[in-house]
């Protein structure tokens, strides 16, 4: 039974309750001018309100029959009004066995008060973790290096670099690529959010032709853990590509850029 039943039950018996008050008033105040209507027969006198039998004559034998008639009265009333009580009596005991059944002990409440804490403890913890997973949770480290990003010279590659020697950095560059990773990201698109084009210049795979090793860089070497499930050498091929069409990006740029100047 929900709050809203047992609270629309217990005013449907407040109200029978008030109801069969009401019944019991009547009842009485009916007995009690019953009663005073038998009394006033007689002329109590002073002595402190005790009819004296040796005044009542003879010649009151009929109203000693109209008293005891009203007595008779009276005793069948308060039979009405013993039943009427007993009964009074058995709906209250409904009531407090409804109330008994219906809501929780003191110790039941709070076990369950215990059982909802350690609930909410653990979804707190388990949406920390899927944020730590998903990015969705902004530390301190990932607001960091998330400005950095994507990232345009080597003074920004230095600072990435020497920020991933702390785990805690680490940790949070992870959540950074996987957020941009997405559900069906690739290795293009986390690349593209971590280089520039024109810092992408000074650099390819192996580090030829007087460029830098891109496959030195701690940031991407934490593409093989976020596509784990992909093959190495699939990834190198990837990372390859994404050189390539970097250069030739920054190429067209620079020639509508001169095309325009023109």
């Amino acid at each position: 039974m929900n709050k809203k039943t047992f609270s629309n039950l217990l005013s449907k018996e407040k109200s029978k309750f008030e109801a069969s008050v009401a019944k019991f008033r009547k009842l009485n105040e009916t007995v009690q001018e019953v009663s005073n209507e038998a009394f006033d027969m007689y002329d109590l006198g002073n002595s402190d309100h005790i009819p004296n039998v040796s005044r009542v004559s003879s010649s009151t034998s009929g109203g000693q029959a109209e008293i005891i008639q009203k007595l008779d009265a009276i005793e069948t009333r308060q039979k009405v009004i013993l039943k009427f009580l007993r009964s009074v009596d058995g709906r209250l005991t409904g009531i407090e066995k409804s109330i008994k059944d219906n809501i929780p002990d003191k110790a039941e409440v709070q076990a369950q008060s215990k059982l909802l804490r350690e609930c909410h403890v653990i979804v707190s913890k388990t949406q920390r973790s899927l944020s730590r997973i998903t990015g969705d949770l902004e530390d301190e480290e990932y607001t960091e290096l998330s400005a950095e990003l994507p990232m345009t010279s080597e003074v920004d590659v230095r600072f990435i670099e020497e920020k991933l020697l702390k785990k805690e950095s680490t940790e949070a560059m992870m959540r950074i690529m996987l957020n941009a990773k997405g559900f069906k990201g690739n290795v293009d698109g986390v690349l593209r959010m971590l280089f520039s084009d024109e810092l992408m210049s000074h650099y390819n795979l192996e580090g030829r032709i007087n460029k830098k090793p891109l496959l030195k860089l701690k940031s991407v070497g934490l593409i093989f853990d976020i596509f784990a499930d992909m093959d190495k050498n699939a990834i190198c091929e990837d990372l390859r590509r994404y050189v390539v069409l970097s250069h030739n990006r920054l190429k067209q740029k620079r020639y509508k850029l001169k095309a325009g100047l023109e």
